[in-house]
């Protein structure tokens, strides 16, 4: 029976935290952050919304595969069916270029690596609890102060339709 419930109030939470996340990015903006309190002023945690993650992406195969045969062709190899190259070449060279306006300048040659860019991904919720902030939410819960909250965010999410009931 508690692995059921413990199941339960997952899936509850996961579906309760995808809509305050939604919360969030619309009240915030990225790079922001605001503190969480309980009703008694009591710290409980950090709300942030994260700028998106900058990462590396080959954009155009061939493009960027032509480069490295013509600059460092031990780099290509030629698995079945396509020539590739060497995803551990894409990240040295990653890591030591240049990033302009997105795009990547070769440190050796001065040159715009074609078809690989740098790309920022989507912002997202960041939630922190230090274990100042931990010890404070499980007194908070020993004296019942978050019963009612925690009851309204289960009964928030909506209830999943069950096969064959109708409404």
């Amino acid at each position: 029976m508690r692995a059921t419930l413990a199941k339960f109030i997952e899936d509850r939470v996961k579906e309760a935290r995808r809509s305050l996340n939604g919360d969030v990015m619309a009240t915030l903006d990225p790079g922001d952050r605001k503190g969480a309190v309980l009703p008694d002023g009591s710290d409980i945690g950090t709300v942030s919304v994260a700028k998106g993650r900058k990462t590396i992406r080959v954009v155009d195969e061939a493009a960027y595969r032509e480069w490295v045969r013509e600059h460092s062709p031990h780099n290509v190899f030629a698995p079945e069916p396509v020539e590739q190259v060497r995803p551990a070449y894409t990240k040295a060279l990653a890591d030591q270029a240049e990033v302009v306006d997105g795009l990547l300048v070769d440190a050796t040659t001065g040159e715009v690596v074609p078809g690989i860019q740098q790309v920022a991904g989507e912002p997202y919720v960041s939630v922190k609890i230090s274990d100042t902030q931990l010890d404070e939410l499980f007194e908070a819960l020993d004296r019942g102060e978050l019963n009612e909250i925690l009851t309204g965010l289960l009964q928030t999410a909506e209830r999943p339709a069950i096969e064959g009931e109708t409404e």
